[in-house]
C-alpha cells in the first residue's frame, strides 16, 4: 500500500466479532399475518427504491436473506394420518410430470389432479372418495402412455407411468 498504510485484519476481524455478538443480542423480528386477500392484479404504479427493499407477496412466499451456499425452504403442512404414502407419490408425480410424455393439455390436467389430490391429503377431514376419484384420474391421465399410443412416449416416461399407475395403486390397496 502507498504511504506506509496497512489493513489490519486482526483488528477487522475482532471488530466483526463484537458486531455480530451485539446483533445476536437484538434480533430483527418481523410479525407476519397471513391475508385472506389474493393478489388479482399487478399493481398499478412501479416504484424505484434506492436501496433495500424487499417486497413479498402470494401465498407460500418466502425470504432466504444473506446466504451463502444453497437454501432450502418448505412450507410443512401436516398430512393426514394413514395417507402419508399417497401424499408421497402424489409429490413424486407433480415432480415428474415434464417426464411423463404428455401433450401440454394433459400435463397441465396431471398437475391439477395432483395438487388438489394433494391439498385433500392436508385438509382437516380429508374426503377420501375425492382423493380416490382424484387418484384415479391421475392414472387414467397416465395409462395411454402405458400403453403407447401417447405423442411423446419413450421407454422411459412408458416405465416411469406403469410404476406410478402400480405404486397409486398399491397405495390405496393397503
Amino acid at each position: 500500500m502507498s504511504n506506509g498504510f496497512k489493513i489490519n485484519r486482526t483488528e477487522i476481524a475482532k471488530m466483526t466479532k463484537e458486531l455480530q455478538r451485539e446483533f445476536d443480542k437484538h434480533p430483527i423480528q418481523v410479525p407476519v399475518q397471513p391475508g385472506t386477500r389474493r393478489a388479482t392484479a399487478a399493481p398499478a404504479a412501479v416504484v424505484h427504491h434506492h436501496g433495500t427493499t424487499v417486497n413479498i407477496t402470494g401465498d407460500g412466499a418466502q425470504v432466504a436473506w444473506g446466504n451463502s451456499g444453497p437454501v432450502t425452504q418448505n412450507r410443512v403442512e401436516a398430512v393426514a394420518p394413514g395417507l402419508e404414502a399417497i401424499a408421497e407419490l402424489l409429490a413424486t408425480v407433480l415432480g415428474n410430470a415434464g417426464a411423463y410424455g404428455l401433450g401440454s393439455d394433459d400435463e397441465a390436467e396431471l398437475r391439477q389432479a395432483a395438487e388438489d389430490a394433494l391439498a385433500e391429503t392436508t385438509g382437516e377431514a380429508p374426503d377420501v372418495h375425492k382423493l380416490r376419484r382424484s387418484v384415479t384420474f391421475i392414472k387414467g391421465l397416465l395409462a395411454p402412455v402405458v400403453a403407447g399410443v401417447s405423442a411423446g412416449v419413450t421407454h422411459e416416461s412408458t416405465e416411469l407411468a406403469r410404476h406410478t399407475i402400480s405404486a397409486l395403486t398399491s397405495a390405496f390397496a393397503s
